[in-house]
């Protein structure tokens, strides 16, 4: 029994391999902080040149360099504008809304997205694309599926979940005025 003090004492008092034990608790919460915030960043880029690919389009519309437009040309100039969304035309959902002079009818905060789909909501349900008349306010919204890269990293971004399989939504807003002819 003597022995075996000695032999847990001596053991208590060895401070070899303390290093290694902070390093197996710690590693796994830093590297998920990295995971979180590559993820994080790399949404926040994808956000980013859908907004400008989106303001880019709308600026066309607005001043007549797409004559009589409709959905696979919008959909076609949004998606040849950014390189960042893998299989971008059958991920992306266009909305474009006429708002009224009173404002009632401005669109719902949740924006409509379909997963993996290529449907365009544009006012109408035919081919051509209704901009609006003269001095009609358009919203204009798109929103892109898209997979996350480490979806179980991917904690507190403020992206619309479309489903459980680390899918989310990026939208994008914009609108302009039809200026009178």
């Amino acid at each position: 029994m003597n022995r075996l003090a000695r032999h847990l004492r001596k053991m208590i008092g060895n401070e070899g391999g303390t290093a290694a034990l902070e390093f197996v608790m710690m590693f796994p919460v830093v590297f998920a902080l990295f995971l979180m915030s590559f993820e994080q960043g790399y949404m926040a880029l994808r956000v980013t040149m859908l907004d400008r690919a989106l303001d880019q389009t709308v600026r066309d519309l607005r001043l007549g360099n797409l004559p009589s437009p409709t959905a696979d040309q919008l959909r076609k100039s949004l998606c040849g504008r950014t390189d960042m969304f893998k299989d971008c035309a059958n991920s992306l959902t266009i909305e474009l809304t006429r708002v009224n002079a009173t404002f009632g009818n401005l669109p719902a905060a949740r924006s409509r997205c379909t997963r993996r789909d290529a449907t365009i909501v544009a006012g109408t349900e035919a081919e051509r694309v209704d901009t609006g008349q003269e001095n009609e306010l358009m919203v204009v919204r798109a929103c892109v599926v898209v997979d996350a890269m480490f979806p179980t990293a991917f904690f507190g971004m403020k992206s619309v979940p479309t489903s459980k399989d680390g899918t989310y939504a990026l939208v994008a807003t914009s609108a302009f005025v039809n200026e009178p002819n």
